[in-house]
């Protein structure tokens, strides 16, 4: 009878399979970069200028890894929903991944609505899903305007937003007239505080004045917008002083033009000057040629 020197010797066959898995055991121990795809950007937003938008998105969980290789914007005039990846190529906006989470788009185009979004890049190739669709366009932004008080008998109290240019409220220019400066009073007395005012208060028993409804909406900042059609209202007090006329940065909706559209639009108050009766503000303004479009 054989003596049996310990337990029976596995075959040549499985200690193949035990070095597969021990093998394997190790890989999973560690991140695969060929094969694991990064996280996506985190939430993307958009301010507007003239002939460009600057974007600004969050970190990827996944930057810093080696999957990772920055960042990539995506551009078109249509959604990007659903696309295939020869079809996001064509639509990439940066010759190579970011570091950096913002991007200037110098490249659009006043009055064309566009879509964005932003993808993770993977090394060798590749993308993650995108962050969220935004759809925008940039506006045109005037000179700076100098606007009378309506009680000063010879300099324009009105502004033309689509001009970027003062109007003098008069009948013959009712239709450019898209805002005006007046004051807290109803009958815009120089001794009431100035406030930017809708012209269809200039003379509410007049068809033609009354169809003339503007609206407004203060906002925290000049790279604010406002996507709500709750709050607006059709004047804008502001103030009794300087310092605090100058900090104002107001949204506005204009009266309908011909075709029965409005535009949107902000006001930015640069300063102001003059005694009462003569007071004046200088203004910059934007103005969004498409119609009936939040995005200024």
């Amino acid at each position: 009878m054989k003596r049996m020197h310990g337990a029976a010797r596995p075959s040549v066959g499985a200690l193949g399979l035990v070095a597969l898995l021990i093998v394997g055991m190790a890989a999973g121990c560690g991140k695969d970069d060929e094969s694991t795809t990064p996280q996506p950007p985190g939430t993307l937003t958009f301010v507007n200028g003239d002939g460009q938008v600057t974007l600004s998105w969050g970190g990827s969980s996944s930057a810093g890894d080696a999957v990772f290789a920055g960042y990539d914007v995506f551009r078109d005039t249509s959604s990007m929903i659903g696309l295939d990846l020869a079809s996001l190529t064509e639509r990439k906006l940066n010759a190579s991944p970011l570091t950096v989470r913002s991007y200037i788009d110098a490249t659009a185009v006043n009055g064309t609505m566009y879509y964005y979004a932003v993808r993770s890049a993977k090394t060798g190739g590749g993308w993650s899903t995108p962050t969220n669709e935004i759809d925008t366009s940039p506006v045109t932004r005037s000179n700076l305007v100098l606007l009378a008080e309506f009680a000063d008998p010879v300099r324009p109290s009105g502004l033309d937003v689509s001009a970027g240019a003062a109007v003098s409220v008069r009948q013959e220019n009712l239709m450019q007239v898209d805002i005006y400066l007046g004051t807290a009073g109803d009958n815009d007395e120089s001794t009431q505080q100035l406030a930017l005012k809708s012209p269809n208060l200039v003379n509410a028993g007049d068809p033609a004045w009354s169809a003339r409804v503007a609206q407004f909406k203060l906002l925290p900042n000049e790279d604010s917008s406002t996507t709500e059609i709750s709050g607006w209202q059709d004047r804008i007090l502001l103030g009794t002083n300087a310092q605090q006329i100058t900090s104002k940065v107001i949204a506005v909706r204009t009266p309908p033009d011909g075709a029965g559209q409005v535009h949107y639009g902000k006001i930015i108050v640069y300063s102001t000057a003059g005694p009462q009766g003569q007071r004046q503000i200088e203004v910059f303004s934007t103005f969004q040629q498409i119609p009936n479009y939040i995005r200024f």
